[in-house]
């Protein structure tokens, strides 16, 4: 007659490690998802920027992250937000206030007036299709490197205090 040896696993680690497991997991899983959604849309030629100054400010305000993609001129409207290659060879992200022929005329949303010279349509880079302020944020916070030593100080002693309970 078979019998079968039923054992029992015993599970030794503390809840304050599964915590803290569960917790760097779903920091990974996010971090991936960005890279992995960051690396797929520049291969399909989707470009990432970051807007500088305060001219499109309320609706993009410094620090912004924006993502362009190239669009056909045919395609644009007035109220589109574009980037465009301005002389200095700096990118300049206004709305559209008007189309003409080969050209559109932009605005910075924080100005009264009309940006003087009007933008050809091969110095379009691209339109404004996602934008997010907090992506912003998250990329300024890791080019300091004080923040990072902080952030890295702060998970050693979360997992200490964990590992205490």
């Amino acid at each position: 007659m078979n019998q079968f040896v039923k054992k029992q696993v015993i599970d030794t680690t503390s809840k304050g490690e599964k915590i803290y497991k569960g917790i760097i997991k779903a920091i990974g899983t996010i971090l991936f998802c960005l890279v992995a959604t960051f690396v797929l849309s520049l291969l399909f030629g989707y470009q990432y920027l970051t807007i500088l100054t305060g001219s499109m400010e309320p609706n993009l305000p410094v620090g912004t992250i924006i993502c362009i993609h190239k669009v056909d001129f045919e395609d644009l409207k007035v109220g589109d937000v574009v980037t465009y290659g301005s002389k200095e060879t700096v990118f300049v992200t206004h709305r559209i206030i008007e189309i003409g022929d080969g050209y559109v005329i932009t605005q910075g949303d924080a100005s009264n007036n009309p940006d003087p010279t009007p933008v050809s349509k091969d110095r379009i880079q691209g339109k404004v299709i996602f934008h997010s302020n907090f992506l912003g944020d998250l990329v300024a916070f890791f080019k300091d490197p004080f923040k990072i030593l902080i952030l890295i100080v702060g998970v050693g002693l979360t997992y200490y205090v964990v590992q205490m309970l």
